[in-house]
C-alpha cells in the first residue's frame, strides 16, 4: 500500500509542476504538453497494470478453487472471488465453446482467457515503461 500511495504523491507532485510551470515558447509548450500528457499515461497504464495483476491473482485463485471439491465455492471468502470472475469467465466461454469428442469435451476458454489477462498485463507494462523513458527524455529539455 505504501507503493501506490507513493506513486501518487509522485504523480501529484509531477502533475503541479506541469501546471505551474510557464512555458514561453512555442517550443516549451510542446514540451510540456508531451510531459503531461505521458505523466497521465504512465500512471494510467501502471493503475491498468496494478488492477490486470490483482484480476489475473484473483481468476487463479478461482480455478484453483474450482480443483478443490471440499472447497465450497459458494461460501463468504471464495463467494467475492467467483462474482469477481464470472463475467470473464463467461465471455470467454461463450466465445469459445468447448472442444467436443466421442464422449467428452475440454474447455480451453479458461486457459485461453488466463492468458489473454497476462497478454493484458504485459502490454500494459510495456506501455507503462514507454511513457516513463518518454518522461525522462523530454525532462532533459525542460
Amino acid at each position: 500500500m505504501q507503493d501506490i500511495s507513493s506513486t501518487f504523491v509522485h504523480f501529484l507532485t509531477d502533475f503541479s509542476f506541469c501546471l505551474s510551470s510557464n512555458p514561453v515558447e512555442e517550443l516549451d509548450f510542446t514540451y510540456y504538453f508531451f510531459y503531461c500528457f505521458s505523466i497521465i499515461a504512465y500512471y494510467f497504464f501502471y493503475l491498468c497494470f496494478i488492477l490486470a495483476k490483482f484480476y489475473k491473482f484473483c481468476c487463479y485463485t478461482k480455478v484453483t478453487i474450482d480443483w478443490f471439491p471440499l472447497i465450497n465455492p459458494y461460501s463468504w471468502p471464495f463467494f467475492i472471488i467467483r462474482n469477481l470472475t464470472f463475467p470473464y469467465f463467461k465471455f470467454w466461454s461463450r466465445l469459445l465453446p468447448p472442444l467436443k469428442f466421442k464422449k467428452n469435451s475440454i474447455d480451453i476458454s479458461v486457459i485461453v482467457g488466463l492468458e489473454a489477462l497476462n497478454s493484458l498485463q504485459y502490454f500494459c507494462f510495456l506501455l507503462s515503461i514507454f511513457f516513463l523513458n518518454l518522461i525522462m527524455e523530454v525532462k532533459k529539455f525542460i
